[in-house]
C-alpha cells in the first residue's frame, strides 16, 4: 500500500472491538455481535466506522437505546442504527401492542385449499 493508506493494515476486528469498547459498552457488544456474522471481516469495517462516526455526532443515551434495539432484533447495520435515532424510533415507549385481525368473509380458511 502506498504511504497514504498504510493505517488499514493496522485494521482488524480487534481493532474496532477495543475503539467501541472506550466508548460504551452497549456498542462493544454490538461490535463483537457484528463481527460473529458468518461475514468476512473486511466487509464490515465500514460498518464500524459508520457506527463509531454516529457516536461521536448523536446524543450518547439515545446512541445507547438505539444499539440495544438493534441487538435485540438482531440487525447489525449502520442504516438501521441511522435511522432509529433519525425517525427518534429510541424514545417510543415499548412495543405497540399486537392486535389480532378483524374477521371478515374474504377469509377463504385452510379448507380452502384442501
Amino acid at each position: 500500500l502506498c504511504s497514504t493508506h498504510q493505517h488499514y493494515l493496522a485494521r482488524s476486528p480487534g481493532y474496532y472491538i477495543r475503539r467501541a469498547k472506550q466508548c460504551c459498552e452497549e456498542l462493544h457488544h454490538f461490535s463483537q455481535l457484528l463481527f460473529d456474522q458468518n461475514r468476512p471481516p473486511e466487509q464490515l469495517y465500514r460498518t464500524c466506522d459508520g457506527v463509531l462516526s454516529l457516536y461521536r455526532k448523536t446524543d450518547k443515551e439515545q446512541f445507547k437505546k438505539a444499539c440495544n434495539i438493534a441487538i435485540t432484533h438482531k440487525i447489525y447495520s449502520y442504516k438501521f442504527i441511522q435511522k432509529l435515532i433519525k425517525n427518534k424510533a429510541v424514545d417510543q415507549q415499548g412495543d405497540l401492542p399486537f392486535k389480532e385481525l378483524p374477521d371478515h368473509d374474504n377469509v377463504r380458511g385452510k379448507e380452502y385449499y384442501s
